[in-house]
């Protein structure tokens, strides 16, 4: 089914992934959203805030502290799966 499919595309996926999430994010469920970022063996960051932790004042610095570290730990890893 449905799940399946969405599941087997997240394993699929070769580049490392951060998934952020929030305690009043999108209404998914636990353990829905722990399935898909195990599937994409995501980084998962769990914070305060609703569902555009990036827009709001609250949490933006979070996201964007999160974002900038993730992608300084897998810049190196992104180039050179890029320069194939």
């Amino acid at each position: 089914g449905e799940r399946t499919q969405v599941l087997a595309a997240l394993r699929a996926v070769e580049v490392p992934a951060l998934l952020l999430t929030t305690a009043n994010g999108w209404p998914w469920g636990e353990e829905r959203t722990q399935g898909r970022a195990e599937a994409l063996r995501a980084r998962r960051v769990h914070m305060e805030g609703g569902h555009h932790p990036h827009l709001d004042a609250d949490t933006a610095d979070t996201v964007l502290a999160e974002v900038a570290a993730f992608f300084e730990e897998h810049k190196a890893t992104v180039a050179a799966r890029s320069a194939r």
